[in-house]
């Protein structure tokens, strides 16, 4: 969808990503997803929601990928670096 929005095609979208961001397409679109998954909890630090939950508002499929995602990312897992996010204020 993205390429056609952009008035190209797939291959030519994911080999600029893979050429200018050196991320797969899926790891240029799942740091996206990351963000607003930090943002969903720094906006409620109060109102602690599952990691399922999270992953799931902030555009994962599956809590797999999510725990990839952030264990590639942040090195350790998502109630870990999430816990010392909104303990660090």
């Amino acid at each position: 969808k993205l390429a056609i929005q952009l008035g190209t095609n797939r291959q030519y979208l994911s080999n600029y990503i893979n050429r200018e961001k050196g991320k797969t397409f899926y790891e240029y679109i799942n740091n996206f997803r990351l963000e607003e998954a930090v943002r969903i909890l720094s906006s409620n630090p109060k109102h602690p929601q599952t990691m399922e939950e999270v992953a799931t508002q902030s555009g994962f499929n599956t809590y797999s990928t999510f725990l990839r995602s952030v264990v590639k990312k942040y090195g350790e897992s998502p109630t870990a670096y999430f816990k010392e996010m909104t303990t660090e204020d």
